[in-house]
């Protein structure tokens, strides 16, 4: 049920006009910024990881990906992934280190 609150929050952001109009790593940064506010629900912080990474990748936001990275990596820990939790860690490090 969370994750469909969060998709539908997301969805609800595209829609509001001052949202739609920002530069594409201002609209990454805001989603951080409420992807933060999700540390301890691995659920809701996979849904925004997801979607900040995605949007990072295409729009080729690097410091965007390697946050996004992160909080995949968080939210697999959380969920006792711990192979992906890791894999994701090196990928958030590497591109951090680009």
């Amino acid at each position: 049920m969370k994750p469909i609150i969060s998709l539908t929050l997301v969805f609800l952001m595209y829609l509001t006009p001052g949202f739609s109009q920002q530069k594409p790593e201002q609209m990454i940064d805001s989603l951080i910024a409420i992807g933060k506010s999700h540390l301890g629900r691995p659920d809701s912080l996979e849904v925004y990881a997801n979607r900040i990474y995605e949007l990072s990748d295409e729009y080729k936001y690097k410091d965007g990906k390697a946050f996004g990275a992160k909080m995949l990596g968080i939210s697999a820990f959380y969920q006792a992934a711990y192979d992906q939790s890791i894999t994701r860690y090196r990928e958030s490090l590497d591109l951090y280190r680009e």
